[in-house]
């Protein structure tokens, strides 16, 4: 399981994650598969990573990594894009509700608040919100 640690300074921010990939095997144990996995990706304008099902999270990683976006709706576009993917091609798994519960997303941009530049920190997690980012 990914762990994610999210510090927000102020003006910096600082975002780390662990570096395991894990399979869930059909009895629903896990077993490491890779300690060097680079899980926290570059866009224009900050960083993205995530937690869950390396397919979901990689289709939104993709788009974004090293190219810049205008607001972070359209971040959450891709995710629940993603999702909705996802749904529809394991629309018969008796695992598809539990991967789409274990799947977040968290992602950095610049902003500007009172005349001041600052680092903003948004996420999605469906526990806290099925169509929007906290």
């Amino acid at each position: 399981m990914t762990c994610i640690l999210v510090a927000h300074l102020g003006e910096h921010v600082i975002l780390a994650a662990d570096k395991r990939a894990v399979q869930i095997n059909p009895d629903r144990s896990r077993a490491a598969l890779n300690d060097e996995v680079e899980k926290i990706v570059e866009t224009g304008v900050g960083v993205i990573t995530g937690a869950g099902i390396v397919e979901m999270l990689d289709e939104v990683k993709s788009k974004f990594g090293g190219k810049n976006f205008n607001d972070s709706g359209e971040v959450l576009e891709s995710i629940l894009e993603a999702r909705k993917d996802y749904s529809e091609r394991y629309s018969g798994s008796s695992r598809l509700d539990e991967d789409l519960r274990e799947t977040s997303w968290v992602f950095t941009y610049p902003a500007t608040e009172q005349g001041k530049e600052v680092t903003r920190v948004r996420f999605y997690h469906q526990s806290v919100s099925a169509d929007s980012l906290v």
